[in-house]
Protein backbone atom coordinates (compact mmCIF):
# COMPACT_ATOMS: atom_id res chain seq x y z
CA UNK A 1 0.00 0.00 0.00
CA UNK A 2 2.81 2.45 0.94
CA UNK A 3 4.48 1.80 -2.44
CA UNK A 4 1.34 2.99 -4.18
CA UNK A 5 1.23 6.13 -2.05
CA UNK A 6 4.92 6.78 -2.70
CA UNK A 7 4.34 6.54 -6.45
CA UNK A 8 1.39 8.93 -6.27
CA UNK A 9 3.43 11.43 -4.36
CA UNK A 10 6.69 10.97 -6.28
CA UNK A 11 5.54 10.75 -9.92
CA UNK A 12 5.38 14.35 -11.23
CA UNK A 13 3.16 13.52 -14.20
CA UNK A 14 0.71 11.58 -12.07
CA UNK A 15 0.72 14.25 -9.37
CA UNK A 16 0.02 16.94 -11.97
CA UNK A 17 -2.81 14.93 -13.51
CA UNK A 18 -4.44 14.35 -10.12
CA UNK A 19 -4.03 18.00 -9.17
CA UNK A 20 -5.59 19.24 -12.42
CA UNK A 21 -8.76 17.21 -11.87
CA UNK A 22 -9.07 18.58 -8.33
CA UNK A 23 -7.59 15.66 -6.38
CA UNK A 24 -5.49 16.38 -3.30
CA UNK A 25 -3.56 13.97 -1.14
CA UNK A 26 -1.64 14.28 2.12
CA UNK A 27 0.69 11.73 3.73
CA UNK A 28 0.66 12.25 7.50
CA UNK A 29 3.83 10.12 7.94
CA UNK A 30 6.13 11.94 5.53
CA UNK A 31 4.37 15.31 5.14
CA UNK A 32 4.37 14.89 1.37
CA UNK A 33 1.28 16.18 -0.43
CA UNK A 34 -0.47 16.85 -3.70
CA UNK A 35 -2.45 20.07 -3.77
CA UNK A 36 -5.45 20.48 -6.01
CA UNK A 37 -5.26 22.97 -8.84
CA UNK A 38 -8.02 24.95 -7.13
CA UNK A 39 -5.57 26.01 -4.42
CA UNK A 40 -2.49 26.26 -6.63
CA UNK A 41 -4.02 28.36 -9.45
CA UNK A 42 -4.75 31.26 -7.13
CA UNK A 43 -1.48 30.84 -5.21
CA UNK A 44 -3.32 29.72 -2.10
CA UNK A 45 -0.53 27.30 -1.24
CA UNK A 46 -0.71 23.61 -0.49
CA UNK A 47 -3.60 21.51 0.68
CA UNK A 48 -5.31 22.52 3.89
CA UNK A 49 -3.94 19.31 5.48
CA UNK A 50 -0.34 20.42 5.06
CA UNK A 51 0.03 20.77 8.79
CA UNK A 52 0.88 24.45 9.25
CA UNK A 53 -1.51 27.25 10.15
CA UNK A 54 -0.97 29.47 7.09
CA UNK A 55 -3.64 27.78 5.03
CA UNK A 56 -6.40 29.16 7.26
CA UNK A 57 -5.55 32.71 6.15
CA UNK A 58 -6.64 31.81 2.62
CA UNK A 59 -10.17 31.01 3.75
CA UNK A 60 -12.87 33.65 4.13
CA UNK A 61 -13.11 34.85 7.76
CA UNK A 62 -16.74 33.78 8.03
CA UNK A 63 -15.84 30.20 7.02
CA UNK A 64 -12.55 29.72 8.88
CA UNK A 65 -13.89 28.43 12.18
CA UNK A 66 -16.04 25.69 10.65
CA UNK A 67 -13.29 24.47 8.28
CA UNK A 68 -10.58 24.59 10.99
CA UNK A 69 -12.75 22.54 13.35
CA UNK A 70 -13.38 19.89 10.69
CA UNK A 71 -9.66 19.61 9.87
CA UNK A 72 -8.82 19.40 13.57
CA UNK A 73 -11.26 16.50 14.03
CA UNK A 74 -9.42 14.60 11.27
CA UNK A 75 -6.08 15.20 13.06
CA UNK A 76 -7.52 14.00 16.36
CA UNK A 77 -9.00 10.91 14.74
CA UNK A 78 -12.52 11.94 15.74
CA UNK A 79 -13.84 11.68 12.17
CA UNK A 80 -12.75 10.02 8.95
CA UNK A 81 -14.84 11.95 6.44
CA UNK A 82 -14.34 15.59 5.56
CA UNK A 83 -16.87 17.70 3.60
CA UNK A 84 -17.01 21.47 3.68
CA UNK A 85 -18.24 24.28 1.44
CA UNK A 86 -16.18 27.43 1.89
CA UNK A 87 -14.76 30.47 0.20
CA UNK A 88 -11.12 30.92 -0.81
CA UNK A 89 -10.02 34.53 -0.81
CA UNK A 90 -8.22 35.83 -3.86
CA UNK A 91 -5.54 38.48 -3.73
CA UNK A 92 -7.85 41.02 -5.42
CA UNK A 93 -10.50 40.58 -2.70
CA UNK A 94 -12.83 38.38 -4.70
CA UNK A 95 -13.61 34.81 -3.65
CA UNK A 96 -13.95 31.33 -5.11
CA UNK A 97 -16.47 28.92 -3.65
CA UNK A 98 -14.96 25.47 -3.09
CA UNK A 99 -16.66 22.20 -2.22
CA UNK A 100 -13.98 20.06 -0.55
CA UNK A 101 -14.62 16.37 0.13
CA UNK A 102 -12.26 13.64 1.33
CA UNK A 103 -11.61 10.64 3.56
CA UNK A 104 -8.87 9.56 5.96
CA UNK A 105 -7.22 6.22 5.12
CA UNK A 106 -5.46 3.83 7.49
CA UNK A 107 -4.08 4.52 10.95
CA UNK A 108 -0.63 5.81 11.68
CA UNK A 109 1.07 7.05 14.81
CA UNK A 110 -1.26 8.07 17.61
CA UNK A 111 -4.61 9.06 16.25
CA UNK A 112 -3.30 10.33 12.91
CA UNK A 113 -4.43 8.54 9.76
CA UNK A 114 -1.85 7.33 7.26
CA UNK A 115 -3.20 9.28 4.38
CA UNK A 116 -5.94 11.67 3.45
CA UNK A 117 -7.40 11.72 -0.08
CA UNK A 118 -9.92 14.24 -1.28
CA UNK A 119 -11.10 16.48 -4.07
CA UNK A 120 -11.75 20.19 -4.47
CA UNK A 121 -14.50 21.36 -6.79
CA UNK A 122 -14.79 25.01 -7.77
CA UNK A 123 -18.53 25.73 -7.42
CA UNK A 124 -18.32 29.51 -7.77
CA UNK A 125 -20.43 29.53 -10.93
CA UNK A 126 -23.11 27.46 -9.24
CA UNK A 127 -23.12 29.70 -6.20
CA UNK A 128 -23.41 32.77 -8.42
CA UNK A 129 -26.42 31.24 -10.17
CA UNK A 130 -27.93 30.32 -6.82
CA UNK A 131 -27.36 33.83 -5.48
CA UNK A 132 -28.99 35.35 -8.57
CA UNK A 133 -31.94 33.00 -8.25
CA UNK A 134 -32.33 33.83 -4.57
CA UNK A 135 -32.06 37.53 -5.36
CA UNK A 136 -34.62 37.19 -8.14
CA UNK A 137 -37.00 35.30 -5.87
CA UNK A 138 -36.55 37.90 -3.15
CA UNK A 139 -37.14 40.69 -5.66
CA UNK A 140 -40.23 38.94 -7.02
CA UNK A 141 -41.62 38.58 -3.52
CA UNK A 142 -40.83 42.23 -2.82
CA UNK A 143 -42.49 43.24 -6.09
CA UNK A 144 -45.56 41.22 -5.14
CA UNK A 145 -45.71 42.88 -1.74
CA UNK A 146 -45.08 46.32 -3.24
CA UNK A 147 -47.83 45.85 -5.83
CA UNK A 148 -50.27 44.69 -3.15
CA UNK A 149 -49.57 47.70 -0.93
CA UNK A 150 -49.66 50.21 -3.80
CA UNK A 151 -52.99 48.89 -5.00
CA UNK A 152 -54.59 48.62 -1.57
CA UNK A 153 -55.92 52.18 -1.46
CA UNK A 154 -58.38 53.98 -3.72
CA UNK A 155 -57.66 57.42 -2.31
CA UNK A 156 -55.53 59.27 -4.86
CA UNK A 157 -53.37 61.17 -2.37
CA UNK A 158 -52.81 58.07 -0.28
CA UNK A 159 -51.93 56.07 -3.40
CA UNK A 160 -49.27 58.62 -4.40
CA UNK A 161 -47.73 58.36 -0.92
CA UNK A 162 -47.78 54.55 -1.06
CA UNK A 163 -46.19 54.57 -4.52
CA UNK A 164 -43.21 56.60 -3.30
CA UNK A 165 -42.85 54.70 -0.04
CA UNK A 166 -42.97 51.26 -1.66
CA UNK A 167 -40.79 52.14 -4.67
CA UNK A 168 -37.97 52.78 -2.22
CA UNK A 169 -38.00 49.08 -1.26
CA UNK A 170 -36.67 48.09 -4.68
CA UNK A 171 -35.09 51.27 -6.03
CA UNK A 172 -33.02 53.17 -3.44
CA UNK A 173 -33.33 56.94 -3.52
CA UNK A 174 -32.86 60.06 -1.43
CA UNK A 175 -35.79 61.93 -2.95
CA UNK A 176 -38.51 60.94 -5.39
CA UNK A 177 -41.51 62.49 -7.13
CA UNK A 178 -44.68 61.53 -8.93
CA UNK A 179 -45.31 63.77 -11.92
CA UNK A 180 -48.39 63.90 -14.17
CA UNK A 181 -48.24 64.98 -17.79
CA UNK A 182 -50.69 67.56 -19.14
CA UNK A 183 -50.74 70.19 -21.86
CA UNK A 184 -48.43 72.48 -19.85
CA UNK A 185 -45.81 69.77 -19.21
CA UNK A 186 -44.97 67.63 -16.19
CA UNK A 187 -46.56 68.69 -12.91
CA UNK A 188 -45.26 67.36 -9.57
CA UNK A 189 -48.20 66.03 -7.54
CA UNK A 190 -46.30 64.23 -4.79
CA UNK A 191 -42.83 63.75 -3.39
CA UNK A 192 -40.76 62.08 -0.70
CA UNK A 193 -37.59 63.15 1.10
CA UNK A 194 -37.84 66.89 0.43
CA UNK A 195 -37.48 69.51 3.18
CA UNK A 196 -39.98 71.72 1.38
CA UNK A 197 -42.41 69.51 -0.55
CA UNK A 198 -44.80 72.37 -1.31
CA UNK A 199 -42.01 74.19 -3.13
CA UNK A 200 -41.27 71.08 -5.18
CA UNK A 201 -44.98 70.59 -5.95
CA UNK A 202 -44.99 74.07 -7.49
CA UNK A 203 -42.49 72.92 -10.12
CA UNK A 204 -43.51 72.37 -13.72
CA UNK A 205 -41.09 70.78 -16.16
CA UNK A 206 -41.53 71.53 -19.86
CA UNK A 207 -42.37 68.71 -22.23
CA UNK A 208 -41.04 68.05 -24.77
CA UNK A 209 -37.68 69.58 -23.90
CA UNK A 210 -34.50 68.94 -25.88
CA UNK A 211 -31.96 66.92 -23.92
CA UNK A 212 -34.33 66.36 -21.00
CA UNK A 213 -34.05 62.96 -19.33
CA UNK A 214 -37.78 63.07 -18.56
CA UNK A 215 -38.57 63.72 -22.20
CA UNK A 216 -36.41 60.76 -23.20
CA UNK A 217 -38.19 58.43 -20.80
CA UNK A 218 -41.59 59.52 -22.10
CA UNK A 219 -40.72 59.49 -25.80
CA UNK A 220 -38.78 56.21 -25.67
CA UNK A 221 -41.49 54.60 -23.50
CA UNK A 222 -38.97 53.06 -21.12
CA UNK A 223 -37.17 53.84 -17.87
CA UNK A 224 -34.12 56.08 -18.29
CA UNK A 225 -31.24 56.46 -15.85
CA UNK A 226 -28.26 58.75 -15.52
CA UNK A 227 -25.20 58.32 -13.35
CA UNK A 228 -24.25 61.99 -13.76
CA UNK A 229 -27.11 64.38 -14.57
CA UNK A 230 -24.81 67.40 -14.86
CA UNK A 231 -23.02 65.64 -17.72
CA UNK A 232 -26.03 63.96 -19.36
CA UNK A 233 -28.39 66.94 -19.08
CA UNK A 234 -26.74 70.27 -18.16
CA UNK A 235 -30.18 71.93 -18.01
CA UNK A 236 -31.34 69.65 -15.18
CA UNK A 237 -33.29 71.62 -12.54
CA UNK A 238 -31.92 70.98 -9.05
CA UNK A 239 -34.75 71.19 -6.46
CA UNK A 240 -32.22 71.96 -3.73
CA UNK A 241 -28.83 73.36 -4.70
CA UNK A 242 -27.37 72.54 -1.27
CA UNK A 243 -28.01 68.80 -1.86
CA UNK A 244 -27.53 68.35 -5.60
CA UNK A 245 -28.86 65.30 -7.41
CA UNK A 246 -26.15 63.28 -9.15
CA UNK A 247 -27.85 60.05 -10.25
CA UNK A 248 -31.40 60.03 -11.62
CA UNK A 249 -33.93 57.45 -12.75
CA UNK A 250 -37.27 58.11 -14.47
CA UNK A 251 -40.10 55.58 -14.80
CA UNK A 252 -42.78 56.44 -17.39
CA UNK A 253 -46.39 55.68 -16.43
CA UNK A 254 -48.89 54.44 -19.00
CA UNK A 255 -52.67 54.38 -19.32
CA UNK A 256 -54.20 52.60 -22.29
CA UNK A 257 -50.92 52.85 -24.17
CA UNK A 258 -50.47 56.57 -23.50
CA UNK A 259 -47.90 58.10 -21.15
CA UNK A 260 -49.66 59.86 -18.27
CA UNK A 261 -46.69 60.80 -16.15
CA UNK A 262 -43.43 59.86 -14.54
CA UNK A 263 -42.02 58.59 -11.26
CA UNK A 264 -38.52 59.90 -10.62
CA UNK A 265 -35.93 58.69 -8.12
CA UNK A 266 -32.53 60.23 -7.46
CA UNK A 267 -29.37 59.87 -5.44
CA UNK A 268 -26.48 62.12 -4.39
CA UNK A 269 -24.05 59.34 -5.40
CA UNK A 270 -22.66 58.90 -8.89
CA UNK A 271 -23.77 55.84 -10.90
CA UNK A 272 -26.20 54.81 -8.15
CA UNK A 273 -28.47 52.91 -10.55
CA UNK A 274 -27.81 49.79 -12.61
CA UNK A 275 -29.44 47.91 -15.46
CA UNK A 276 -31.15 45.75 -12.82
CA UNK A 277 -32.79 48.85 -11.39
CA UNK A 278 -34.09 49.64 -14.87
CA UNK A 279 -35.62 46.16 -15.13
CA UNK A 280 -37.27 46.52 -11.74
CA UNK A 281 -38.47 50.00 -12.66
CA UNK A 282 -40.15 48.69 -15.81
CA UNK A 283 -41.97 46.06 -13.76
CA UNK A 284 -43.07 48.29 -10.91
CA UNK A 285 -44.08 51.01 -13.36
CA UNK A 286 -47.00 48.91 -14.60
CA UNK A 287 -48.31 48.42 -11.06
CA UNK A 288 -47.92 52.11 -10.27
CA UNK A 289 -49.82 53.11 -13.40
CA UNK A 290 -52.71 50.77 -12.61
CA UNK A 291 -52.89 51.91 -8.98
CA UNK A 292 -52.88 55.61 -9.89
CA UNK A 293 -55.47 55.10 -12.62
CA UNK A 294 -57.77 53.16 -10.28
CA UNK A 295 -57.40 55.81 -7.60
CA UNK A 296 -58.05 58.59 -10.11
CA UNK A 297 -61.19 56.89 -11.41
CA UNK A 298 -62.36 56.31 -7.85
CA UNK A 299 -61.80 59.98 -7.00
CA UNK A 300 -63.68 61.06 -10.11
CA UNK A 301 -66.54 58.69 -9.34
CA UNK A 302 -66.60 59.82 -5.72
CA UNK A 303 -66.66 63.45 -6.80
CA UNK A 304 -69.50 62.75 -9.24
CA UNK A 305 -71.54 61.03 -6.56
CA UNK A 306 -70.81 63.59 -3.84
CA UNK A 307 -71.12 66.74 -5.98
CA UNK A 308 -74.04 68.27 -7.79
CA UNK A 309 -72.91 68.45 -11.41
CA UNK A 310 -74.69 71.74 -12.20
CA UNK A 311 -73.92 73.90 -9.19
CA UNK A 312 -70.77 72.30 -7.79
CA UNK A 313 -72.20 72.14 -4.25
CA UNK A 314 -72.75 68.90 -2.39
CA UNK A 315 -75.19 66.31 -3.63
CA UNK A 316 -78.03 64.88 -1.58
CA UNK A 317 -75.88 61.75 -1.14
CA UNK A 318 -73.11 63.85 0.38
CA UNK A 319 -75.63 65.56 2.62
CA UNK A 320 -76.80 62.17 3.85
CA UNK A 321 -73.27 60.97 4.66
CA UNK A 322 -71.53 64.11 5.91
CA UNK A 323 -74.67 65.50 7.50
CA UNK A 324 -74.85 62.53 9.85
CA UNK A 325 -71.15 62.96 10.71
CA UNK A 326 -71.73 66.63 11.55
CA UNK A 327 -74.76 65.73 13.64
CA UNK A 328 -72.87 63.01 15.54
CA UNK A 329 -69.95 65.38 16.17
CA UNK A 330 -72.31 68.07 17.50
CA UNK A 331 -74.06 65.48 19.69
CA UNK A 332 -70.74 64.19 21.07
CA UNK A 333 -69.38 67.68 21.81
CA UNK A 334 -72.64 69.19 23.00
CA UNK A 335 -72.55 71.96 20.37
CA UNK A 336 -75.47 73.51 18.55
CA UNK A 337 -76.00 72.54 14.90
CA UNK A 338 -77.72 75.03 12.61
CA UNK A 339 -79.77 74.19 9.52
CA UNK A 340 -80.90 76.51 6.74
CA UNK A 341 -83.47 75.26 4.27
CA UNK A 342 -83.50 77.51 1.18
CA UNK A 343 -85.88 77.75 -1.77
CA UNK A 344 -85.43 80.01 -4.81
CA UNK A 345 -88.67 81.93 -5.20
CA UNK A 346 -90.76 81.31 -8.33
CA UNK A 347 -87.97 79.33 -9.95
CA UNK A 348 -90.39 77.41 -12.20
CA UNK A 349 -91.40 80.73 -13.73
CA UNK A 350 -87.75 81.45 -14.59
CA UNK A 351 -87.43 78.16 -16.45
CA UNK A 352 -90.80 78.39 -18.17
CA UNK A 353 -90.47 82.04 -19.22
CA UNK A 354 -86.76 82.53 -19.89
CA UNK A 355 -85.54 78.99 -20.52
CA UNK A 356 -83.50 76.43 -18.66
CA UNK A 357 -80.18 78.05 -19.64
CA UNK A 358 -81.14 81.13 -17.63
CA UNK A 359 -82.41 78.90 -14.83
CA UNK A 360 -79.10 77.06 -14.74
CA UNK A 361 -77.22 80.36 -14.52
CA UNK A 362 -79.40 81.38 -11.59
CA UNK A 363 -78.62 78.15 -9.73
CA UNK A 364 -74.88 78.42 -10.33
CA UNK A 365 -74.66 82.09 -9.44
CA UNK A 366 -76.63 81.92 -6.20
CA UNK A 367 -74.55 78.95 -5.04
CA UNK A 368 -71.33 80.82 -5.80
CA UNK A 369 -72.64 83.85 -3.90
CA UNK A 370 -73.72 81.82 -0.86
CA UNK A 371 -70.35 80.02 -0.71
CA UNK A 372 -68.61 83.36 -0.11
CA UNK A 373 -70.48 83.75 3.18
CA UNK A 374 -69.86 80.22 4.42
CA UNK A 375 -67.02 78.73 6.44
CA UNK A 376 -64.94 75.77 5.25
CA UNK A 377 -66.63 73.66 7.92
CA UNK A 378 -70.14 74.45 6.67
CA UNK A 379 -71.87 72.06 4.29
CA UNK A 380 -74.10 73.24 1.46
CA UNK A 381 -75.99 70.70 -0.64
CA UNK A 382 -78.66 70.69 -3.30
CA UNK A 383 -81.69 69.10 -1.75
CA UNK A 384 -83.68 68.88 -4.96
CA UNK A 385 -84.60 71.19 -7.84
CA UNK A 386 -84.29 74.76 -6.57
CA UNK A 387 -84.12 73.76 -2.89
CA UNK A 388 -80.87 73.76 -0.90
CA UNK A 389 -79.75 72.87 2.62
CA UNK A 390 -76.87 74.40 4.57
CA UNK A 391 -75.55 72.73 7.74
CA UNK A 392 -73.75 75.02 10.18
CA UNK A 393 -71.60 73.28 12.83
CA UNK A 394 -71.21 75.00 16.21
CA UNK A 395 -73.79 77.61 15.27
CA UNK A 396 -76.50 78.94 17.57
CA UNK A 397 -80.00 79.77 16.39
CA UNK A 398 -79.30 83.52 16.45
CA UNK A 399 -76.12 83.10 14.40
CA UNK A 400 -77.91 80.86 11.87
CA UNK A 401 -80.74 83.39 11.62
CA UNK A 402 -78.27 86.25 11.02
CA UNK A 403 -76.51 84.25 8.28
CA UNK A 404 -79.86 83.50 6.64
CA UNK A 405 -80.62 87.20 6.45
CA UNK A 406 -77.22 87.95 4.89
CA UNK A 407 -77.79 85.26 2.26
CA UNK A 408 -81.24 86.65 1.49
CA UNK A 409 -79.90 90.16 0.96
CA UNK A 410 -76.86 89.10 -1.10
CA UNK A 411 -79.10 86.98 -3.35
CA UNK A 412 -81.55 89.83 -3.96
CA UNK A 413 -78.62 92.08 -4.92
CA UNK A 414 -77.53 89.72 -7.70
CA UNK A 415 -77.97 90.53 -11.34
CA UNK A 416 -78.59 87.65 -13.74
CA UNK A 417 -78.16 88.15 -17.49
CA UNK A 418 -81.47 87.86 -19.41
CA UNK A 419 -83.49 87.98 -16.20
CA UNK A 420 -85.24 91.37 -15.82
CA UNK A 421 -86.00 91.09 -12.10
CA UNK A 422 -83.94 90.18 -9.03
CA UNK A 423 -83.70 86.67 -7.70
CA UNK A 424 -85.14 86.20 -4.22
CA UNK A 425 -85.08 83.32 -1.77
CA UNK A 426 -87.07 82.08 1.18
CA UNK A 427 -85.33 80.46 4.12
CA UNK A 428 -86.29 78.31 7.08
CA UNK A 429 -84.01 78.30 10.11
CA UNK A 430 -83.51 75.69 12.83
CA UNK A 431 -80.69 75.21 15.32
CA UNK A 432 -80.23 73.31 18.57
CA UNK A 433 -77.95 70.96 20.43
CA UNK A 434 -78.54 67.39 19.16
CA UNK A 435 -80.24 65.20 21.69
CA UNK A 436 -82.89 67.75 22.68
CA UNK A 437 -85.39 65.97 20.49
CA UNK A 438 -85.18 63.72 17.41
CA UNK A 439 -82.25 63.21 15.08
CA UNK A 440 -80.95 64.99 11.99
CA UNK A 441 -84.17 64.26 10.09
CA UNK A 442 -86.14 66.02 12.82
CA UNK A 443 -83.87 69.07 12.49
CA UNK A 444 -84.41 69.06 8.72
CA UNK A 445 -88.16 68.75 9.22
CA UNK A 446 -88.13 71.70 11.62
CA UNK A 447 -86.24 73.89 9.11
CA UNK A 448 -88.53 72.72 6.30
CA UNK A 449 -91.64 73.76 8.30
CA UNK A 450 -90.11 77.20 8.81
CA UNK A 451 -89.38 77.43 5.09
CA UNK A 452 -93.02 76.65 4.38
CA UNK A 453 -94.05 79.47 6.74
CA UNK A 454 -91.70 81.90 4.97
CA UNK A 455 -93.20 81.04 1.59
CA UNK A 456 -96.73 81.27 2.92
CA UNK A 457 -95.94 84.67 4.37
CA UNK A 458 -95.06 86.06 0.95
CA UNK A 459 -91.55 84.72 0.15
CA UNK A 460 -88.27 86.69 0.08
CA UNK A 461 -87.95 86.31 3.85
CA UNK A 462 -86.72 84.03 6.60
CA UNK A 463 -88.67 82.17 9.24
CA UNK A 464 -88.70 82.61 12.12
CA UNK A 465 -88.17 86.29 11.32
CA UNK A 466 -84.99 88.00 12.42
CA UNK A 467 -86.05 90.79 14.83
CA UNK A 468 -83.04 92.89 13.82
CA UNK A 469 -83.81 92.67 10.09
Amino acid sequence: MSAIYDRLLSDPDLSTALSEVGIFLFDFQTGKSISSATWIEEEFGDSLFRGDANWIKSIHPQDRKQVAQSVDRIYRGEQRVFQELFRLMKADGTVRWVLSKGRAIGKGQGKLPLLFVGSDIDVTAYKDVQARMEQNLAELETLREVAAVIGSSLDFGDTVSRVLEQTRRIIPYRTATVQLLDEQGLRVIGGFGFDNLEKVKSFRFPYPHEGSLSTRAIQELRPIMSGNVALDFPGFVQPDDSNPIVSWLGIPLFRRGQVIGLVTADSPSARAYTSRHLQLAATIGDHISIALENARLHDETYTMVMTDALTGVGSRHRLSIEGRLLYETAFRNGHSLGVLMIDIDHFKKVNDTYGHDVGDRVLRKVCTTWAKSLRSTDLIARYGGEEFVILLPETTFDAAQALAERLRRSTQALGIDDLPYPVTISLGVAARVPGEGGGLEALFHEADLQLYKAKQAGRNRISPPNPSA
